[in-house]
């Protein structure tokens, strides 16, 4: 795969005050060494604020959009290897690529710019028009969670639908479409547990989806979160109202708030405690799950400090959005993750790479106005606003039998990736002999974990 990182360092100046430098990468290319350039914003505000607060009418021709992502390239091109590195991305039907942009932890104004809308005068949008994914990429500290996918099991797939004035008609019949497709297609089904408010929980309940379960959202945080754990998601799906204030948090619904109760707030803490023991790709379908609210001294979204914490993949909203929008993208990246975790089952391994479903569903948000692609996205800015952050390290996935015990699977995947490295290095095994022994375990454990 062909990847360009674009890394952000925060520096501390002379006067105590910090600024961005950043530098270009492309793994794999001989890039001469370059110095680190001044990430300077200033030029910048004029173009990006214009794009994240002009009212856009998608009947009118503007320059607004593109001029944003314009001053974006254009500062990324002050560095020496911006040619070499960023090349690769604009080669029209390239096929796999992807542009990954790491930005320290407390470079917040680098943050808050809409690095979703990179565009290159005479190629266009390197999302819509290139179909090249941006991600974000997160300096993951904590532990992932398990990789393992048994066979024969369904795959855990938790929603949460609970906006306050939305009755989440929309956003259950964008989930509930992918689901039937993966239902009707290749293994592994998803098993849903739906949790929500009375009326929409009586809405799904008539509906008779064998494969879907609705519970009522607790209405104490602690039960809720031991309610998220217990399912244990491998993908979890959350609609909601979201804050960027307090380092992100998200506004739950349940059937009190109806009566003047307080909504269940969720925060990061909390979402991390529910989540990270089980779960693959996290949802946060709310606004702003991916902004940071630099007023309030924050320096990490409520997206970020998931992936921080362990979870391989997060996507969540840059800014507030409109609700029809969520429930268009919804569906599309459901349908994504479902198809990509099936190709792993059909494969026995392999990684989660939810880079190009992820542009697929984004670009699914242009279909709504009416307009030829190219044409939507340079006068709109849903498209924009969808945020995939993703850990360092992709997730390996593994499909095993069921009859071994989770702990006993994953001492054995354990000692399976431990002899596979050894056996890659002759110094550690010089002998035939030993070879053939090592080999020979090795041929066991994957027998007896039912890989291929």
């Amino acid at each position: 795969m062909a990847t360009t990182r674009i890394l952000i360092e925060s520096t501390l100046g002379l006067d105590g005050q910090r600024f961005s430098t950043f530098w270009l990468d492309t793994p794999g290319a001989d890039l001469p060494p370059a110095d680190n350039r001044v990430l300077d914003v200033g030029p910048l505000r004029p173009a990006i604020d214009a794009f994240e607060t002009t009212p856009l009418d998608p009947t009118q021709q503007t320059d607004i959009v593109r001029a944003a992502g314009e001053a974006l390239w254009q500062s990324l091109c002050a560095h020496d290897n911006a040619q070499a590195a960023l090349a690769p991305m604009l080669v029209p039907g390239a096929g796999d690529r992807q542009v990954r942009v790491d930005i320290h932890k407390l470079a917040v104004e680098a943050k808050t710019l809409p690095w979703e809308v990179l565009h290159k005068g005479g190629a266009g949008f390197l999302g819509p028009d290139l179909r090249v994914p941006i991600l974000r990429e997160v300096r993951a500290g904590g532990t992932p969670p398990s990789g393992l996918l048994p066979r024969d099991a369904p795959l855990p797939v938790l929603v949460i639908i609970a906006a306050r004035d939305n009755d989440g008609r929309g956003e259950w019949a964008a989930l509930r479409a992918a689901f039937a497709a993966q239902v009707a297609s290749a293994p592994p089904a998803p098993q849903v547990l739906v949790l929500t408010v009375p009326a929409l929980k009586a809405h799904i309940e008539a509906e008779g989806e064998a494969h879907v379960t609705v519970e009522l959202v607790p209405p104490d945080l602690m039960a809720l979160v031991a309610r998220i754990s217990a399912f244990g998601p491998r993908v979890a799906h959350l609609f909601c109202h979201g804050h960027a204030a307090s380092g992100g948090l998200l506004e739950v619904d349940h059937a009190g708030t109806a009566f003047g109760a307080d909504p269940v707030w969720l925060s990061t803490v909390d979402l991390a405690t529910a989540l990270e023991a089980s779960t693959w790709v996290a949802v946060l379908n709310a606004c702003s799950g991916a902004a940071v609210d630099p007023l309030a001294q924050g320096t990490v979204s409520l997206c970020e400090r998931l992936v921080e914490e362990g979870l391989p993949i997060v996507v969540g909203m840059r800014a507030p959005i409109n609700a029809a929008m969520v429930h268009r993208f919804a569906g599309a990246f459901m349908a994504q993750v479902l198809a990509s975790v099936s190709q792993i089952h059909a494969a026995g391994s392999g990684t989660l790479d939810l880079a190009a479903g992820f542009s697929t569903a984004s670009r699914a948000l242009l279909a709504a106005h009416g307009l030829p692609p190219p044409m939507a996205a340079q006068r709109t800015r849903d498209w924009s606003l969808p945020v995939m952050m993703v850990g360092h390290r992709a997730l390996r996935i593994d499909v095993v039998d069921t009859a071994l015990s989770e702990l006993e699977q994953e001492r054995l995947l354990g000692e399976l990736q431990a002899l596979t490295e050894a056996l890659a290095n002759p110094v550690l095994i010089p002998t035939p002999a030993l070879r053939q022994q090592v080999q020979g375990r090795i041929d066991e454990i994957r027998h007896l974990l039912g890989l291929a």
